[in-house]
């Protein structure tokens, strides 16, 4: 799926922020080059100095296994889901994607809920806008890719005709050698 994906959602939790095993898979999106969004959950669990350095933690890392820098965006989901059906009980319909949900937070960890969600579906909403850009830097990734896989197989193969080519070179030079003895060794005789 990856080589025909124009944008990655990659989600780690605040609990257990970037495993080895998110690490390894994360190496595997960047041989790919795709836009990749990291998004950090369970942000609420933190206090705002851990949030802020767990998500430094994740953007470094994670930037050391895509190779280019990446956004962090952390999320409460579970206080912006109970806010999203704040809004349409209010509302009496499910508004568009990006709609804000800050009006129907009740005190200040649901405001910093709504701010860090509508951040996230505000990126979202660029990205499908670009999906034109995206879709063309994604397809170019890809190409690049298997230009990269194929040149080093091409460069492999060359190698071993190379190799092969001198043997022969050799084996024809020791043939001729050999040739040469003999042809002296009748005309001794």
């Amino acid at each position: 799926f990856l080589p025909r994906a124009d944008l990655v959602i990659f989600v780690t939790s605040a609990e257990r922020p970037f495993t080895e095993s998110e690490q390894a898979f994360l190496r595997g999106i960047g041989q790919w080059r795709k836009k990749t969004i990291c998004v950090l959950s369970k942000a609420d669990l933190l206090a705002p100095q851990e949030l802020h350095d767990v998500c430094e933690y994740v953007r470094v890392h994670a930037a050391a296994a895509l190779g280019e820098q990446v956004g962090v965006m952390p999320v409460a989901a579970r206080q912006s889901l109970v806010l999203k059906e704040r809004r349409v009980k209010a509302l009496g319909h499910e508004p568009p994607l990006g709609a804000p949900i800050e009006a129907f937070a009740a005190d200040e960890p649901e405001r910093l809920a709504a701010q860090q969600w509508n951040s996230l579906e505000a990126e979202l909403l660029a990205v499908v806008r670009l999906s034109g850009s995206y879709k063309l830097l994604s397809q170019l990734a890809t190409a690049s890719r298997l230009l990269q896989t194929h040149e080093r197989a091409l460069v492999g193969a060359r190698s071993l005709v190379e190799s092969d080519v001198d043997a022969i070179h050799t084996a024809r030079s020791r043939v001729d050698d050999f040739e040469q003895a003999m042809r002296r060794d009748a005309e001794g005789q």
